[in-house]
């Protein structure tokens, strides 16, 4: 295999295989990318068994067909060390690879790819377009809320739900959940599956703010999302996500809305008394007023009084302050609506601009 192209053609999609490839693994050939020349295209492909990433580059030249395997960070690193612009020659010979550019000569050692586990394709049993920008934040809006390393496997996710008329994202940890809901334009198969926390986070990154398309395939074990030169695939969570319409809170009867920087600034302010080990705050609802009051174990105290609209009876509650600040942190309108029953109950809280997103944190005792 002889193949000679580009620096900047090949480092963007470098580094993306990169994120899902573990420098150090029990199976050695997990820590090198499977590069393949097919089609008169160059092919990256990185796994830890649980994602993949595929990445395509057009060549300009026709190459015969090949594939090798080398060492994925050692590869990385020495393109990127290269000058921008520059023409990188790859040549294999053997059981190791040359990597030239100008009077620099790289050799490293590959393994054989055919012993590169990465995933097959799927039968998918569904398979659906969605705009980058609306799969972005419906996951933006809940991803926060995912558990983590929790012995309740499936809650260590994301659910992605699909039925008649909606694609919703769900997150809880048994604290705290996120809903988040977009109509759907065309119509669907009805699916619901649980995507990793890891993937999740990967998945994000590759989303982009923009109306572009990308297919999403589903089959009872994986997820594979397809943006073109660009292919994710990941297993999925085998569970049974809780019921979580039971979560939100029916009928409370307590609600205020306030200006979300306003109160949002207040709780930083007020967050800084919280330790890693204490991290509640309590809000006292009296007539057009919230009181936000926190305290730590060396007796410092904070209060922070604003104007908000209220008009119910007097409530005390005591709730997690980075809970409270995450939710506030998603919202980007001006207004946010905390909806309340009692001091025991959980709280549910909207955005007043858009009510396809959903926010519920459960009380803390005080």
């Amino acid at each position: 295999m002889k193949i000679t192209i580009n620096r900047e053609l090949i480092l963007k999609p470098l580094q993306l295989v990169n994120n899902c490839i573990q420098t150090k693994h029990q199976m050695p050939i997990l820590s090198n990318v499977l590069i393949k020349v097919k089609n008169n295209e160059l092919i990256l492909i990185g796994t830890d068994l649980e994602i993949e990433m595929l990445s395509k580059v057009t060549l300009n030249e026709f190459c015969e067909e090949a594939a090798i395997t080398v060492p994925a960070k050692k590869l990385l690193d020495i393109i990127r060390a290269f000058p921008n612009g520059v023409d990188i020659t790859f040549k294999h010979d053997k059981d190791r690879v040359s990597i030239s550019s100008g009077k620099s000569r790289y050799q490293l050692n590959t393994l054989r790819a055919e012993d590169f586990p990465n995933l097959k394709e799927f039968d998918s049993i569904s398979s659906f377009e969605i705009p980058q920008i609306t799969l972005k934040q419906l996951i933006d809006s809940t991803q926060f809320s995912m558990a983590q390393q929790d012995i309740r496997f499936y809650l260590n996710g994301l659910l992605l739900e699909i039925d008649a008329s909606h694609i919703r994202t769900v997150a809880t940890d048994g604290h705290r959940l996120a809903l988040s809901e977009k109509l759907i334009e065309e119509p669907i198969a009805p699916q619901s599956v649980i995507i990793p926390r890891k993937s999740i986070l990967e998945l994000i990154k590759l989303l982009d703010t923009c109306e572009t398309k990308v297919s999403l395939k589903i089959n009872q074990g994986n997820l594979e999302a397809n943006f073109g030169d660009t292919i994710f695939t990941t297993k999925l969570i085998d569970g049974k996500y809780p019921d979580y319409r039971r979560t939100l809170p029916r009928a409370p009867d307590k609600v205020f809305s306030v200006d979300t920087e306003t109160i949002k600034q207040a709780f930083i302010r007020a967050n800084v008394l919280s330790t890693d080990r204490y991290k509640g705050v309590r809000l006292i609802l009296s007539l057009n007023q919230a009181v936000i009051q926190t305290n730590n174990p060396e007796h410092e105290e904070a209060e922070e009084i604003l104007d908000v609209d209220y008009a119910g009876p007097d409530i005390e509650i005591g709730l997690n302050i980075v809970y409270l600040l995450d939710v506030l942190n998603t919202i980007k309108t001006g207004e946010t609506i905390f909806h309340l029953t009692d001091s025991v109950s959980s709280v549910l809280i909207t955005d007043k601009f858009d009510d396809k997103a959903k926010y519920v944190i459960m009380p803390m005792r005080l």
